[in-house]
């Protein structure tokens, strides 16, 4: 865990770095050597893209999933070879006896069928990040919402028994609880207009 934490930090300074000139940051590791033979734009996109779904705590995830929107962006728009050519860990493949996927195995299956996963170029692993954070940031927004109607509901009850007092204060809570789920929903628009523009490219 003190490794991914490492690997974790490491990775962010590059998300940062992307953020603020992204041509610029994948053209020189392109053109530096990585430590296994390939360039650093490898290296770092492998790393990246297969650390991903490790990552902990908002900030650093938030980063992360900006700095890969904007890489996948970048990769539709100028039809960049590099993300392409580079072969990448997809999902993994699970089997039992027969053959067929399933989504749990014990140790003895483990150690007939190795850990295996599909091959995707990095531009689909990156559509395939973004789109699973897209799903855990509605997810997310559901449940908050369900959180608030379930409060609606309590407060209801101590209405009941005249406790004016504190339903002024659970209604100012509502209210920033209301404002955060606006920020959050105008956040997951702004996710799904820019994927939706992305789908328009890679369809077209």
């Amino acid at each position: 865990s003190q490794v991914l934490s490492v690997q974790q930090s490491l990775i962010v300074v590059f998300a940062h770095l992307i953020q603020n000139n992204l041509n610029d940051v994948v053209n020189f590791l392109t053109s530096t050597p990585g430590p296994q033979g390939s360039s650093a734009f490898d290296f770092v996109m492998y790393e990246w893209v297969t650390k991903q779904h490790l990552f902990s705590g908002p900030y650093d995830i938030k980063v992360s999933i900006i700095a890969l929107t904007g890489l996948l962006e970048y990769a539709m728009t100028n039809n960049d070879v590099r993300f392409q050519t580079l072969v990448v860990p997809g999902d993994q493949i699970i089997y039992h006896q027969s053959g067929q996927s399933i989504s749990h195995r014990t140790r003895s299956k483990s150690s007939k069928h190795p850990e295996q996963w599909t091959r995707v170029p990095l531009v689909v692993k990156l559509f395939k990040i973004l789109v699973l954070e897209l799903q855990n940031q509605i997810n997310t927004r559901k449940e908050l919402e369900e959180d608030v109607n379930f409060d609606d509901d309590d407060e209801d009850d101590d209405d009941e028994e005249g406790n004016v007092d504190d339903k002024e204060e659970k209604d100012g809570e509502q209210i920033n609880e209301s404002n955060s789920l606006k920020a959050s929903d105008d956040e997951a628009t702004k996710y799904l207009e820019r994927y939706d523009n992305l789908l328009d490219d890679v369809f077209d």
